[in-house]
């Protein structure tokens, strides 16, 4: 811990904003880690409700080029290729089912 982060936990209880003592009462060590922490929750959900319409992500990824995503689940990367997963890709047209 840096000596303003260790000067800044040592504050008395009645010198905190009532954001910073909820923080702290719920384990983070300022009331801006707490919303970063939110923030990422948020931002997995998001990604999975996406992924449940459907709606993947294409970004460069360091190590594997251009990758496309879904529910944060890789399914194809420019140098490794098509992933194996448990669905397909293929969008299902109205009320059509693949008949085997």
């Amino acid at each position: 811990m840096d000596s303003e982060a260790l000067l800044a936990h040592r504050r008395r209880p009645a010198d905190l904003t009532y954001e910073e003592f909820t923080a702290r009462a719920d384990g983070y060590a300022n009331a801006d880690e707490r919303e970063r922490e939110h923030d990422l929750r948020i931002a997995k959900e998001l990604t999975h409700l996406l992924g449940q319409l459907s709606v993947g992500e294409l970004m460069p990824y360091e190590g594997s080029g251009w990758t496309l995503t879904r529910s944060g689940v890789r399914l194809w990367s420019e140098r490794e290729g098509v992933a194996k997963v448990p669905y397909k890709l293929r969008p299902r047209i109205g009320s059509q089912r693949d008949r085997h």
